[in-house]
């Protein structure tokens, strides 16, 4: 393939700890559902095309695996999720299937007729819900039935779990030398912030070149492309309208989409009883302390 010095730029930072899952690097889909068969997966890959008949499958084992007791949730009963007819409209998405137990499906790059598609068939709750600090799954959504260059990404947690759902957590947007996300200030704001720059302590050296933590590496640089390409996001919040987020997203990446490349803008921490873990993509390099809480 040719290469240019935006491929070059964009290809240094494209590292990013999507092989291997960080919460639950060794788990494996739960034996006692073998109807959901050997589709491998990775944390964010699938190594073969998926059918209608294989996703249903996935979802209609996963609701006999639900608890009997947990008939209702909170929005809507149990299965909900295949009665919305949601399997057509996120299986070309789809790119990762459950590795364990409750475990979540991810999809990517919604198209704009499933994000129509999606506004009319989830129900309003839902729609105006927050899935990790971001816009509502409804604000995303309207981006990505407007906006050609918006493709909304997200999960599916199945009908195994009493919190069964669709959820939108970002959007790729395609970079354009014409429109907001143009590749030479991407290029700029790249070389601005030099990945071999960064002045790591001797602990993070440790880490770096430990076998038993593949991940390391790679998640210092999806940090470090976050803090570089930070200025972006203002700019892509007011041309698509993704308002209403509590703070930047926790991730600004670049994704190959076919033969270009997109900005992913990902709010992936989530949040708890405890509050935001994230804040959202600091302005400064991740100290060791935050790296191990994020990889542990």
């Amino acid at each position: 393939m040719t290469t240019t010095p935006l491929i070059e730029a964009l290809d240094a930072a494209l590292g990013h700890p999507f092989g291997v899952n960080p919460v639950h690097p060794a788990s494996t889909i739960n034996p006692a559902a073998p109807a959901t068969r050997a589709i491998q997966s990775s944390f964010h890959q699938i190594d073969a095309p998926l059918s209608a008949a294989d996703l249903t499958t996935v979802l209609a084992t996963q609701l006999r695996q639900r608890d009997p007791r947990e008939t209702e949730g909170r929005f809507g009963p149990a299965g909900w999720l295949l009665e919305a007819g949601v399997v057509p409209l996120v299986l070309d998405a789809v790119s990762s299937l459950p590795t364990f137990p409750r475990d979540t499906i991810r999809f990517s790059e919604l198209t704009r007729g499933a994000c129509r598609a999606l506004l009319e068939r989830l129900p309003a709750a839902l729609l105006d819900s927050v899935a990790a600090c971001g816009p509502t799954t409804r604000t995303l959504a309207a981006a990505g039935a407007r906006h050609r260059e918006v493709r909304p990404i997200g999960y599916v947690v199945g009908p195994d779990r009493i919190d069964e759902r669709l959820m939108l957590d970002g959007v790729l947007i395609a970079t354009d030398q014409d429109g907001p996300l143009c590749p030479d200030v991407i290029v700029d704001l790249l070389a601005a912030h030099d990945w071999e720059s960064l002045n790591l302590t001797d602990h993070v050296q440790h880490l770096l070149s430990a076998p038993w933590n593949p991940a390391t590496p790679a998640a210092l640089l999806c940090h470090h492309t976050t803090v570089a390409l930070r200025a972006l996001w203002p700019v892509a919040e007011r041309r698509f309208g993704l308002t209403g987020a509590a703070h930047p997203p926790d991730e600004i990446n670049l994704v190959r989409t076919g033969s270009s490349f997109a900005v992913r803008f990902w709010w992936r921490w989530g949040g708890d009883e405890t509050g935001c873990p994230s804040k959202g993509g600091r302005p400064t390099a991740m100290t060791t302390r935050e790296l191990a809480r994020h990889l542990a």
